[in-house]
Order: C-alpha cells, then sequence, then structure tokens
C-alpha cells in the first residue's frame, strides 16, 4: 500500500511553534490506529522530528503498554530523555545507563535502554516487566543500526508491539530491516538473521518535502571530480576510505584543502567581515579532523569536530561557542 504526502499535509508556515506537523501526526495515527497489528519502520530525513514521534506515541498509548526506548548507544541516552522531557506530557521515565540506571516498571511509562546495555541488566529489566504484567511496546531509533542486535532484543523481550525509526531503510551490506517472508518474526531461528525484522516501511516525507515546510535548510552543493576516488577499489561496504594515506595524498595533489580554505574564504563571512556560523560535514572522524587541523593552522580559524562519540553536554557545549 503506497500512502503519499499531498499538498495538504505539507501547507505548514516556516515558522516553527513545536506543534506536530501533519506528516508527524499521519504517521502517529497510523501506528495507534486501534486494528493496526503491524509493526513497522517509520522512515523520514534527518530533521523530520523521528524520535519527537516516538514519544508521541507514547503519549497516546500512555498507560496500554510498559515502552522500552531503545537508543542505538548509551550516548544518546540522553538525548532521548531530553525529547521525553520536552513533549512527553507528565511521562514518568526511567533509564539503564551504567551508574546512573534507575527506573521503576510498575510507575514508569517509558524506560531508555541502548542497544549495547549489558545482558545482566537487561536481564533484570525483563524479569521486572515480566512480574508486572505489563505489555511491552518496543521503539527502536536508528533501528538500521546493529540490526542482529534489533532481532535478538526482539526475541528476547517478545513484545506485544515494536516500531523502528530511521532515515536509511536500506542498508549497505544488504541484510533486510523488513521481513522478506510471511513467516513469524519467532519462527526458524537460524533464517532469521536474513528475514529482516519489521513488516513494512511507512515513507511519508521527503529532503524536498522538508526543505518545503522550512524543517530543513536549502542545499548548495560544490563538486569537483575526483577520478582517483571514482576509480579507487577499496571502498568499503559503508561506503568509506578509510586508507589515510591515500586520502592525504589525494587531497595534497588535488589542492582539496586548498579549495575547503578557499571556498570559507569566499563565502564563511558577512559583507561587514564577520564570520558566518558555518558547519562542515566530512565522511569520516578522520577527515574531519584533517580538514580542521589543515583551516586551523592555514587561516586561523577555530573549527572542532564533534562526533557519535562526544555526550550530548559536550556537544550542546560547543554549539553554544558558535553564537
Amino acid at each position: 500500500e503506497e500512502r503519499n504526502v499531498d499538498e495538504e499535509i505539507l501547507s505548514v508556515e516556516e515558522s516553527y511553534d513545536g506543534k506536530l506537523f501533519p506528516f508527524q501526526e499521519q504517521l502517529i495515527n497510523i501506528v495507534t490506529k486501534k486494528g493496526y497489528n503491524k509493526n513497522p519502520i517509520l522512515c523520514a530525513p534527518t530533521g523530520a522530528g523521528k524520535t519527537r514521534i516516538g514519544v508521541e506515541i507514547i503519549n497516546k498509548l500512555k498507560g496500554k503498554y510498559i515502552f522500552l526506548f531503545i537508543a542505538p548507544s548509551i550516548v544518546l541516552i540522553d538525548q532521548t530523555i531530553e525529547e521525553i522531557n520536552k513533549n512527553g506530557n507528565d511521562l514518568s521515565y526511567g533509564k539503564i545507563q551504567a551508574e546512573n540506571t534507575f527506573y521503576d516498571v510498575n510507575k514508569n511509562d517509558v524506560i531508555v535502554v541502548s542497544k549495547m546495555s549489558r545482558d545482566d541488566k537487561m536481564e533484570e529489566l525483563k524479569e521486572c516487566i515480566e512480574k508486572s504484567g505489563k505489555k511491552i511496546f518496543l521503539i527502536f531509533d536508528e533501528c538500521h543500526l546493529s540490526i542482529f542486535k534489533t532481532i535478538d532484543l526482539i526475541r528476547f523481550f517478545h513484545p506485544d508491539k515494536y516500531i523502528g525509526l530511521t532515515a536509511t531503510p536500506e542498508r549497505y551490506d544488504g541484510e533486510a530491516l523488513c521481513k522478506v517472508t510471511t513467516l513469524s518474526i519467532y519462527d526458524v531461528y537460524d533464517q532469521l538473521y536474513h528475514l529482516g525484522a519489521f513488516d513494512e516501511c511507512i515513507d511519508l516525507v521527503s529532503i524536498p518535502d522538508l526543505v518545503k515546510i522550512g524543517r530543513l535548510s536549502k542545499l548548495r552543493l560544490f563538486v569537483k571530480p575526483i577520478e582517483e576516488f571514482v576509480n579507487y577499489s577499496k571502498i568499503t561496504k559503508s561506503g568509506e576510505i578509510t586508507d589515510e594515506k591515500f586520502l592525504n595524498s589525494v587531497f595534497e595533489s588535488k589542492n582539496i584543502y586548498g579549495d575547503v580554505i578557499e571556498m570559507y574564504k569566499k563565502y564563511g563571512h558577512k559583507e561587514d567581515g564577520t564570520p558566518k556560523i558555518t558547519i562542515g560535514f566530512a565522511p569520516s572522524i578522520k577527515v574531519a579532523k584533517i580538514v580542521t587541523e589543515a583551516l586551523n593552522s592555514k587561516i586561523g580559524t577555530n573549527f572542532k569536530v564533534i562526533t557519535y562519540y562526544n555526550f550530548l553536554n559536550e556537544r550542546n557545549e560547543m554549539i553554544k561557542t558558535l553564537d
């Protein structure tokens, strides 16, 4: 079944007032509709507010389930809780996060955990839920990551319902996210890893749609074809070039550093000469560090690298310096 966003769904003012966008409401209504028994992936680009969608689903079904909001890593647990505090309608939450673990399945509406949480902690949580007799609803944030672990957790908790949130409905390694068989998720243990975990992928909004309603900025793309990269044969399954010496040699020979520096000199300042807030994206952490060092050393900028491994408070402090 195809579900497409029409003009009415996109007729939203660009000034964001905190209210749900129509496409968000539509996704929430699909999942919470009485009689909808599938376990879907809700697919939407970065900037669509997928975590907000997950929190609003909890708001709407509060009291019917104990929700486990499963982040892909421990460092993202606090980011999820920040969203719950912002948009949860007085939701009571707990979390499993090393020494900061606290929860009460009899009082909490949602417990935030990580796919990387220790097995003994998950065992304790499962035992508490079983004693409470509550139904379980799993929400997998960034569900395309660690799909094998996702399947393990589904098998472990035997949830009454579960959904996935992602901007990436396909994996480079070809492992399926959605089931490619009519078999139950609990059948055929040995084959399960190759059959996916979810029943369907619901995709209602695109990047151009989000640009149109002001959730994403318009992009100006500057591309310089690099023959060495096009013909390179050792690109990983995730699309990366990990050979640092090769990258450095190409960057130097093709004057890539110079291009970035000249581009910043040309576009990185306002008419009065003051620097613009500038955010750069690199294909890997290594490349980000290399380019940042080149910018800082050659033209005296103060660029910093923010990565997946920075805790939320560290990222927030660095982002504040942009002001």
